[in-house]
């Protein structure tokens, strides 16, 4: 069965507002929702294009960093040690990991 959700609490503004990259953001809901039910990240493809470089085509961004693991699972931590201001941290830290990913990805094709 396949179910569609079409999700219209907010958009690509809300991450935005908050000075994180909606790419990021999303790329980080996406491996929150499938650690929730797998305990472990997935392996995204997410493209990454260099036709404007020589020769480029197109790449490919992971998102299941060590990062993204570390937030995670923090945030199905139960024991309370971890406080929301810590996920918080965690989050755009693993959101930053995804931004590098993506700018070292460009840099290497100049």
């Amino acid at each position: 069965d396949l179910y569609i959700l079409e999700f219209t609490d907010y958009g690509k503004e809300f991450p935005k507002k908050h000075n994180m990259s909606p790419d990021a953001f999303i790329q980080m809901c996406l491996q929150f929702t499938y650690f929730k039910m797998y305990n472990k990240l997935v392996s995204t493809y997410e493209s990454a294009s260099t036709r404007r470089f020589h020769f480029g085509r197109v790449d490919n961004i992971r998102a299941n960093t060590p990062e993204a693991l570390k937030w995670a699972r923090a945030m199905v931590d139960e024991s309370g040690n971890i406080s929301a201001a810590e996920k918080l941290r965690l989050f755009r830290q693993a959101m930053q990991a995804q931004t590098d990913l993506m700018i070292q990805d460009f840099a290497e094709y100049k």
